[in-house]
């Protein structure tokens, strides 16, 4: 390979359209070279502008004629199709802009609007996907705990635990930093299977349509959840965020797109490029895909064709995973932030500011909504109005997303703490102290919580 990758690899990148040890090498490649990485970073940017400006001239198209070319293609000859294509001449790539917008613009008519949407809504099984369901509310209707705190058992990785596990079945999933996803047995912690994934993980598995998904280095995996049998494996960019799926579709974010990928293929339906890694989960609800940026905004998407509904500009990255629930989109901010907004229009209904940044994703239910702060405190807010009904003070940094389930409110915290509060008041039911920090999230299932340590150990509680 020369130096720097050409405009043809890297559009090929983009569209897929390289075989899988073509796009490895080329993404081994794009882990190194930032002048490579910042051109691949120019072309999605160029076709996140066009897809934006055609987002609001397609949803003037008429249900009778979405798949009508004649109907639509009036639309795409107005002044500003020429000006994307004239920003991709200026970018001294003409042919490989050209190309983009073909392809992109192809895409967008051909599987725009489809007449027969399929429902994408709903709870899913408790704990099936990191917070527990589509809308990540981190609410769970599960079994009561006994609320002893003793320790079931654990199970040691012999890695730092970062991830969360989901459940599904009587089965704990969890994948990590050792380089595998493990199934466990959820009552005795056996290990029914593990499977290898050759790369450390920052994802979180989801469980559905006897599939298992979890994302790991450039590479989402697609595993059998009875087996672990590998189904398919899709090279996309660096994966830090948790996939959800809806609706037969499997969303994940990466380091520069959030991707759409058909649960039983893999095959990509539409992506969407950001301006900055995308580490947030993201969130599906009513047709709506959210998720947050490292370009400090929170975009909405339509769920079958990716275009923009509305996207939301705050002061700091968007670690956190939106949650969504009764209308309205929760999340945290690395500006000291937590906001709640329209999830039909993206309209601030409130902000509330803390001592520190919000890397914690939140649980809503029962009229509260529930975070932890880097400054060491769990929030617990009302979900109406944003004012503070209590916070509860740690030994340290709270990165843990919290999870509610029968008036309690679970989390960790870098203090070696589990926590268990009572989620009306905030005063500690009990505390379980673990070797090391708790940045995973607990999950609460078969009348346990499970989470995991940074010593290494995956924890099963009652």
């Amino acid at each position: 390979m020369s130096n720097h990758l050409s405009d043809q690899q890297l559009i090929g990148y983009i569209h897929q359209t390289l075989t899988d040890a073509e796009r490895e090498e080329l993404g081994r490649h794009l882990a190194q070279c930032a002048q490579c990485r910042a051109q691949l970073e120019g072309y999605e940017s160029l076709q996140r502008r066009i897809q934006y400006d055609l987002a609001n001239e397609l949803r003037g198209v008429q249900a009778s004629s979405r798949k009508s070319f004649a109907a639509v293609a009036p639309r795409l000859k107005s002044g500003r199709r020429l000006a994307a294509v004239r920003i991709g001449f200026e970018r001294g790539a003409a042919v490989a802009a050209l190309a983009l917008i073909f392809v992109l613009v192809y895409g967008l008519v051909t599987n725009s609007l489809p007449d027969d949407r399929p429902p994408v809504d709903g709870p899913g099984p408790a704990g099936a996907m990191f917070r527990g369901n589509q809308q990540r509310t981190g609410a769970y209707d599960a079994k009561k705990v006994p609320g002893l705190g003793e320790t079931v058992w654990t199970f040691n990785v012999g890695q730092p635990i970062w991830t969360s596990p989901s459940f599904a079945d009587g089965t704990i999933y969890i994948a990590n930093a050792d380089g595998y996803v493990h199934a466990l047995d959820s009552q005795t912690g056996q290990e029914k299977w593990k499977s290898p994934v050759l790369s450390k993980s920052f994802s979180s598995p989801a469980v559905g349509d006897g599939g298992l998904y979890v994302g790991v280095g450039t590479q989402l995996y697609a595993l059998d959840s009875q087996t672990g049998q590998e189904k398919w494996k899709r090279g996309l960019h660096l994966i830090d965020s948790s996939p959800a799926i809806a609706g037969g579709t499997v969303y994940v974010g990466s380091s520069i797109s959030l991707y759409a990928l058909d649960g039983q293929t893999g095959q990509e339906k539409w992506r969407v490029a950001t301006g900055g890694m995308v580490t947030s989960s993201p969130v599906v609800a009513d047709g709506t895909v959210y998720f947050g940026s490292a370009d400090e905004r929170v975009y909405a998407l339509d769920s079958q064709t990716g275009l923009l509904t509305w996207e939301f500009k705050t002061g700091g990255r968007v670690d956190s995973s939106p949650t969504v629930a009764d209308g309205t989109v929760y999340f945290g901010s690395f500006d000291n932030s937590f906001y709640a907004l329209d999830s039909q229009t993206g309209q601030l209904k409130w902000k509330f500011l803390l001592g520190d940044d919000v890397f914690s994703s939140p649980a809503v239910i029962d009229g509260m909504v529930y975070f932890g702060g880097m400054d060491g405190h769990l929030y617990a807010l009302d979900s109406q109005t944003g004012q503070e009904v209590w916070k509860f003070k740690t030994g340290g940094l709270v990165k843990s997303s919290p999870a509610v389930a029968n008036g309690v409110v679970y989390f960790g915290s870098f203090d070696h703490y589990l926590y268990a509060v009572d989620a009306r008041t905030g005063e500690v039911i009990w505390k379980l102290e673990t070797g090391a920090a708790i940045k995973s999230s607990p999950i609460v299932a078969d009348g346990m919580v499970y989470f995991g340590s940074e010593d290494g150990n995956l924890y099963a509680v009652r």
